[in-house]
C-alpha cells in the first residue's frame, strides 16, 4: 500500500481503490472528496473513508462523500467539533463505531439506506442534532448510538428496528415524542434520562 497526499487530502492506495486517510496536517473547511484519483497517470476509486481519517479536525466545517464509498471507518469523524454537515451517499453500507462521536454542531445527518446496523456510539454526544431520518433497511441501533443527543426531541424508528441497545439514546433529555416498533427488544436503559412525554408504536400488520 502506498500514502499520497492530493489536492489536500491523504489517500492510501492499494490496487485499483483508495481510502481516505488522517493527514499529518490536518483537515479544514469544506472538504468534497473526489470519486476517483489519478496518480501517475493510475485512475483509483475512492472506495472507503478510513479509520480515525478526520478525527481530532476543529476547523472542519462540512465534508460531502461521493457515491461509490461503501464503508465509513471507525471514529472518522470523531471530535470534529464544528462540523456541520456531511453528505453521505446511499452506497455507504458500514460506518464504524463512534464515527461522528462529539461532532457537537453537527445538526442533521441522512442515514444511508444500506446501512443494516447504526453501530455503538456512532453520534453520541451530538448535542446539536435535531432530527435524524433512519431507514427502514437498519435493523440494529447499537449501545450508546445517539447518547447525549440533547437536540432531538422527536424520533421516528423504521419497523424493520428489531433492537435499540443498551443507553441507545440515553440523556437525550429533550426527546419528548417516539414512534418504535411494537415487536422490538428495547434495552432498559435505551431511553433512560429522556422526557418521552408519548410513545407510539406502529400498526401491526394483519
Amino acid at each position: 500500500m502506498l500514502q499520497v497526499f492530493i489536492d489536500s487530502i491523504c489517500y492510501m492506495l492499494d490496487g485499483h481503490t483508495a481510502c481516505v486517510c488522517p493527514s499529518a496536517i490536518g483537515y479544514c473547511g469544506e472538504v468534497v472528496i473526489p470519486s476517483t484519483i489519478v496518480y501517475e497517470e493510475r485512475t483509483y476509486a475512492v472506495s472507503a473513508i478510513g479509520d480515525w481519517a478526520f478525527k481530532d479536525s476543529p476547523r472542519l466545517l462540512s465534508v460531502v462523500i461521493p457515491d461509490g464509498v461503501t464503508a465509513i471507518g471507525k471514529a472518522a469523524f470523531e471530535n470534529c467539533d464544528n462540523l456541520l454537515s456531511v453528505v453521505v451517499p446511499d452506497t455507504v453500507a458500514h460506518i464504524g463505531e463512534y464515527a461522528f462521536c462529539l461532532c457537537r454542531s453537527l445538526r442533521t445527518i441522512t442515514i444511508p439506506r444500506g446501512l443494516t446496523v447504526i453501530e455503538d456510539n456512532t453520534f453520541e454526544g451530538c448535542a446539536n442534532l435535531t432530527s435524524i431520518v433512519i431507514p427502514d433497511t437498519v435493523k440494529t441501533i447499537g449501545k450508546a448510538a445517539f447518547c447525549g443527543c440533547v437536540g432531538l426531541r422527536q424520533l421516528v424508528m423504521p419497523q424493520s428496528v428489531t433492537h435499540i441497545g443498551v443507553a441507545a439514546f440515553l440523556d437525550c433529555f429533550n426527546l419528548q415524542n417516539a414512534l418504535l416498533p411494537r415487536s422490538a427488544i428495547v434495552e432498559p436503559t435505551a431511553f433512560r434520562g429522556c422526557s418521552l412525554l408519548s410513545v407510539y408504536y406502529h400498526q401491526e400488520p394483519d
